[in-house]
């Protein structure tokens, strides 16, 4: 459960600050779920990523995400639409493997029945930091475990999940565990195998830890 990544600091916008919210706002579920996905999504790129990771967040709405259905259905359909969405996706599904080209093109398939769906930006391969990075830490791999954990908090309730250990846990150390566990989602599917596009993961990613 001891994880050994690089501590960053994020500070909160002075716009955040200074904003006066309502009642109405904040007894708002759909604005909680908001602010907890850009959180993540931030926190998942680092450094190097965090920007263009919150960017993505702001840009793809939980409204539209929540039209995917849940768990392996919400799985494809969302890295259909934020692959494409983050510029990460290639625009040829021809690849050296035929693992990752058959990937490609179920994600090229569906984008086409959601491209109707979404009017927001579209980013490029260029806003993307890949520079000394370890594998896991990679741009494809992190969006496609934001996944998993989007799937957690628009189809399972993890914010609700998260309150009610706070609730019930008083002993540090045990709320602690049960935090981390709850930011831990299991390798599945391609991603259980890649890093990025056509790089292999050696040895199979059994856990996505965040």
């Amino acid at each position: 459960m001891k994880i050994s990544e690089p501590e960053h600091g994020y500070d909160i916008p002075l716009e955040y600050l200074e904003r006066k919210l309502t009642y109405r706002e904040l007894n708002n579920k759909r604005v909680w779920e908001q602010l907890f996905y850009e959180g993540i999504f931030e926190a998942l790129g680092y450094s190097q990523n965090k920007d263009i990771l919150l960017r993505i967040a702001r840009a793809v709405e939980p409204k539209l995400l929540k039209t995917l259905g849940t768990d392996d259905e919400f799985f494809h359909n969302a890295e259909s639409l934020l692959f494409h969405v983050s510029g990460l996706l290639p625009n040829h599904p021809n690849s050296k493997s035929e693992d990752t080209s058959s990937y490609i093109r179920s994600l090229h398939e569906t984008w086409n029945t959601l491209v109707d769906k979404y009017d927001g930006k579209m980013f490029e391969e260029d806003d993307w930091s890949f520079y000394r990075m370890r594998p896991q830490n990679y741009p494809p791999v992190r969006l496609a475990g934001g996944v998993r954990l989007l799937n957690e908090i628009l189809n399972h309730n993890l914010i609700g999940n998260l309150h009610r250990k706070f609730v019930e846990i008083h002993k540090i150390e045990t709320l602690k565990i049960c935090m981390r566990s709850l930011f831990i989602t299991k390798g599945a599917g391609y991603w259980s195998r890649h890093y990025m596009f056509d790089v292999e993961a050696k040895p199979h990613i059994k856990f996505f830890y965040w």
